[in-house]
């Protein structure tokens, strides 16, 4: 497959995010699990093994620098590590469809949330969040995927238009817990904001 628009190098982007956050002076214990790069055999297999999804080319980009991301860090309260930041994005064999249920309310009609499109589909490619999973969701076109969160309660909230849009706002918000709830209609809790 060819690779329409190489993002920029983002694992630079995350270390610039670690240098970042050791530097603050009550931030202790920043983790980049280093992975190795996806091969475009693999990528290409996982595509023949889930038809007809197919990876968006951002995605298959970072992919071809890194398989997944992992980034942890915690902050020293009151002479306690307390783990805040997390930054998680799943490893090319942990990325599992999502069943068709998910997007279904309890009487089994469509969540009215969701585009109106006739066939949905999603990858999840955050299953670590806290209260909720972040998916790559396909409505229409394979190819084409938009960044949503389906929260604790099963609704689904839209985050963003493509992975790279996602990558940027997963480091700008620095991985801190819950920041998905910002696009929910429930927003942010009085935790999340402080």
């Amino acid at each position: 497959y060819e690779i329409e628009h190489t993002p920029p190098h983002m694992l630079d982007v995350v270390r610039e995010v670690c240098a970042t956050l050791q530097a603050l002076p009550s931030v202790e214990c920043v983790e980049l699990e280093e992975r190795p790069k996806c091969s475009a055999a693999s990528i290409a297999e996982w595509e023949r093994q889930h038809s007809p999804l197919r990876l968006p080319n951002d995605y298959k980009a970072f992919l071809l620098s890194s398989d997944g991301l992992l980034l942890r860090w915690s902050v020293l309260h009151c002479r306690q590590r307390l783990p805040i930041g997390h930054m998680h994005l799943a490893r090319l064999a942990d990325l599992r469809p999502v069943p068709d249920s998910a997007f279904l309310t309890a009487t089994g009609e469509r969540r009215p949330e969701l585009p109106s499109e006739a066939q949905l589909r999603a990858v999840e490619l955050d299953a670590r969040t806290s209260s909720g999973r972040v998916c790559l969701l396909y409505a229409g076109g394979e190819g084409r995927a938009q960044v949503w969160f389906q929260d604790a309660s099963c609704s689904w909230s839209f985050v963003a238009s493509s992975f790279v849009d996602y990558f940027r706002l997963m480091v700008l918000h620095r991985g801190l817990p819950r920041w998905q709830y910002q696009y929910t209609d429930a927003g942010l809790d009085s935790v999340a904001k402080a």
